[in-house]
């Protein structure tokens, strides 16, 4: 039995000898520390330009008089590219910071906003370029075709040969081209607390006005009295003399045919004015200076003032 036992004992101790070799031979190794996923990778991409702004409108790219190809690479690790028609260039480093995403931090910073794979940039020259990632959802910036963009343009040119225009009147105003200076020149409007005010919407109180003859006398009418001046105009510059000589001289400035600007001082302050004769032209007055109509708080600042001074 004994003998029995011993090849059975020799050949446990040979196999528990192999296992514990094996087991050495075969130790698992200590497994990597994982490494963190990297910060850029929600980000990395091509972003495709889908639209300009200008103004108020969103153009498609398409729709531009130079059609517009650009595409922004952002790669992993903070580098990229970003090509516009023709020309690329590396982008140095990129950083993101909740909306915030800066291009090249270091040296000719790019800044711009991100938004779930939409990619907003303000360039240098002021303008902005839209960029989306494929799939991104651009619903929230509707763009305008080439048919519109183009009424739009045709509407600005229209409206800055207006404004031309009116310059170039104006201009002529003062050197004196086609201007008549005689007349009776009402109040139209008064500054006060920071606004233009319209003056008619006061009706005739105190009937605010100015007289310019032909011999070149003239007199302001105020709630205060009547004060008679001598006026001229020379190379384009009106000039207003008080005879008095209390007030000194006075500072009108004309502003185009039949219309003048001048301050008038009274108890309630001093008031930049406009003035203009009944056959003027007013249609732009209300937008070159920005006049509003009085709210039910503005009071007429020459309802019962004492004697007026017409200010320089």
């Amino acid at each position: 039995m004994n003998r029995s036992l011993r090849p059975a004992a020799a050949l446990l101790a040979l196999a528990l000898l192999l296992s514990l070799c094996a087991c050495g031979a075969t130790e698992p190794k200590p497994e990597p520390v994982p490494t963190p996923p990297s910060v850029y990778l929600p980000y990395v991409g091509d972003y495709t330009l889908f639209g300009v702004r200008h103004g108020d409108y969103i153009v498609d790219p398409a729709a531009m008089e130079i059609e517009i190809h650009s595409v922004l690479t952002l790669l992993d690790g903070g580098m990229g590219m970003l090509s516009i028609n023709e020309t690329s260039g590396r982008i140095g480093s990129w950083t993101i910071s909740g909306e915030k995403i800066i291009l090249n931090p270091d040296s000719s910073p790019i800044t711009g906003l991100y938004r779930d794979g939409i990619v907003i940039l303000t360039m240098e020259d002021g303008s902005t370029l839209y960029y989306a990632a494929e799939g991104a959802d651009r619903s929230a910036f509707p763009l305008i075709g080439k048919e519109e963009y183009t009424a739009i343009l045709a509407a600005e040119a229209l409206a800055e040969a207006e404004r031309e225009a009116k310059r170039r009147e104006l201009e002529a105003a003062r050197r004196g081209e086609d201007i008549t200076i005689p007349g009776v020149y009402y109040m139209y409007s008064f500054e006060r607390d920071g606004e233009t005010v319209n003056a008619t919407f006061f009706g005739s109180s105190g009937d605010p006005r100015i007289t310019l003859r032909e011999d070149g006398s003239g007199e302001i009418h105020l709630s205060g009295g009547d004060f008679s001046f001598d006026w001229s105009y020379v190379e384009g510059v009106l000039s207003f003399r008080e005879r008095s000589g209390l007030f000194g001289d006075l500072s009108p400035v004309l502003l185009r045919d039949g219309v003048l600007t001048m301050t008038v001082t009274n108890q309630n302050g001093s008031f930049p004015c406009i003035f203009a004769r009944k056959d003027a032209d007013l249609t732009d007055i209300d937008e070159l200076a920005e006049i509003v109509a009085p709210t039910a708080q503005t009071e007429d600042p020459f309802r019962s003032a004492e004697p007026a001074t017409p200010a320089g």
